[in-house]
């Protein structure tokens, strides 16, 4: 995820119709077998090709800035260097993903979906706090090292295939640092958008 990445995902998430609370229906007693089963026949489905969706065009967005800059400079303005790029942007994105769901999967825990309060002047200090909480089995609030570990992980990685790997030193540094900040920028900021996209309950 590089710097043009951040605003895509932003304004393609703004883009995106608010969801309300009580999309999958009201719950009534002893209803809640049947909006569990709702929940999990259509909630993820829906989820994962929004999902991908999201990321396919910030992805792409975020190759389209790196060639206009020449980012890395090891590759050319070309179209081979434009496929060189494109591939970053994919690679990073499915070993976080992978590394994301797989640690989500293994451990049960689950990111913290609790609504900020609608204060616009404490949103991102919310959006932030909401993004690094995870909830484990028992509900108990957790750091959210499903995340973390993603993100983390993905960087990494991308050494394998990126310039900055063979040459090292300060300049792997730099683009490590550089592409953690801006990607866990970038997920609160989309969090900070939803946030504040989010209908007001009751509704």
């Amino acid at each position: 995820m590089t710097g043009r990445l951040a605003p895509l995902a932003v304004v393609a998430l703004a883009a995106v119709p608010p969801v309300a609370p009580n999309a999958l229906g009201a719950q009534a007693p002893g209803d809640g077998a049947r909006r569990a089963d709702a929940i999990v026949a259509h909630a993820p489905a829906s989820d994962f090709v929004a999902r991908v969706a999201l990321l396919s065009a910030a992805g792409t967005a975020a190759a389209t800035g790196a060639q206009l800059v020449g980012s890395p400079t090891a590759w050319p303005r070309t179209a081979g260097g434009f496929g060189r790029r494109l591939a970053d942007q994919a690679g990073f994105i499915v070993v976080e993903e992978s590394l994301r769901d797989g640690l989500r999967a293994l451990t049960g825990w689950r990111g913290d979906e609790r609504p900020c309060a609608p204060d616009v002047t404490r949103l991102v200090p919310c959006a932030a706090a909401r993004v690094f909480t995870a909830h484990d089995r028992a509900g108990v609030p957790r750091p959210n090292l499903p995340l973390v570990a993603g993100i983390v992980g993905a960087t990494a990685a991308s050494l394998a295939w990126r310039p900055e790997g063979r040459t090292g030193g300060r300049t792997a540094l730099t683009f490590v640092a550089t592409r953690l900040a801006i990607s866990f920028g970038a997920t609160v900021a989309t969090r900070a958008v939803r946030e504040w996209r989010r209908p007001p309950r009751g509704r």
